[in-house]
């Protein structure tokens, strides 16, 4: 299963959020894959651990990337989820409402901690272990060491 979610993820060339679904786009044909059906307002896209994953006003929605179907819902009806990454070791999703970036276990498909950021984080990026953390509404990046 691993193996065929892998060689999935390679055929999607792009994936465009529209209303209340993200839909997933073949690489060779530009034709539609995969619809995924999120909560309102989905917003980024990683792909890590064999899944999808979009962030979504109040979820993250764990998705299978060959048929669309949704595997959990992260559900925190305060969070203003956003920007999304993945290390060796989770999935970490900006809350925006919040002011954190949480971190999701990728085995239990749940907020297992929270790191306090800033004003607004939007985006996050990991680079060689680490995480950059765009805080859009104070105007700084902060870098965090999960692993460390």
């Amino acid at each position: 299963p691993a193996a065929r979610a892998r060689a999935a993820v390679a055929r999607v060339v792009r994936t465009i959020t529209i209303g209340s679904a993200v839909i997933g786009l073949d690489a060779a044909t530009g034709r539609v894959r995969t619809t995924v059906r999120t909560a309102p307002h989905p917003s980024e896209v990683a792909f890590a651990f064999g899944s999808g994953w979009v962030t979504c006003a109040g979820a993250v929605i764990r998705f299978s990337p060959r048929t669309g179907a949704v595997q959990a819902t992260i559900r925190d009806a305060a969070a203003g989820f956003d920007g999304i990454a993945a290390d060796d070791g989770a999935i970490w999703v900006a809350d925006s409402n919040g002011g954190v970036v949480d971190r999701i276990s990728p085995t239990a498909s749940k907020i297992t901690g929270s790191v306090r950021v800033g004003s607004g984080p939007r985006h996050i990026i990991a680079i060689s272990g680490d995480l950059w953390v765009d805080n859009f509404a104070d105007g700084t990046l902060m870098r965090l060491h999960p692993g460390r």
